[in-house]
């Protein structure tokens, strides 16, 4: 719910094929013509990679691997107009998704979340599980770290948050 299904409008690829969908179901819900139309955008991506591949090689018809390599350009790719088709939807997506004030929120909100974690657990090594605190022994300080940071990378978005509840006090967020 960062932007509406009419935003899609002007993004190339996915504009067109969201008003197909939308044509040949009409009142179709929102959450299955997402789910409908990305499909579609999905396909429609595979589709063209597989053809330009399959054009390309036949095109340079490598030898071998050594061949491949010497072509200069990649043998696996998007023709011009979906590679266009896809800078398009990527600029649309940062515009209206990845740079949204609610996800970089979030983004914030798990930095400061990671680094807590991180600081605690350096701080006080005991807060580990058993078999991880374990694995700081006899480590030097990059070692110990390197455990800390592999511990945190291994969690969950939900477990990071509730283990940052557990061990701050600061209650979980209303909305994980």
């Amino acid at each position: 719910e960062l932007f509406a299904i009419a935003d899609m409008d002007e993004a190339p690829l996915a504009g067109p094929i969201f008003a197909r969908v939308a044509h040949q179901h009409p009142g179709l819900e929102a959450s299955r013509l997402i789910h409908e139309a990305v499909r579609h955008i999905i396909n429609e991506m595979v589709t063209d990679l597989v053809s330009e591949t399959k054009r390309r090689i036949e095109a340079a018809q490598p030898q071998s691997a050594d061949a491949v390599r010497m072509l200069g350009k990649p043998l696996v790719a998007f023709s011009d107009a979906m590679e266009g088709h896809n800078r398009a939807l990527k600029r649309f997506l940062f515009q209206h998704m990845y740079r949204h004030e609610r996800v970089n929120r979030m983004t914030e909100r798990a930095r400061v979340v990671v680094a807590t974690l991180f600081a605690l657990y350096h701080d006080q090594p005991a807060l580990l599980p058993g078999e991880w605190r374990g694995l700081t022994d006899g480590r030097d300080e990059a070692g110990a770290m390197r455990v800390i940071a592999d511990y945190i990378a291994g969690m969950t978005d939900r477990y990071a948050l509730q283990e940052h509840a557990r061990l701050t006090g600061e209650p979980l967020p209303a909305s994980i």
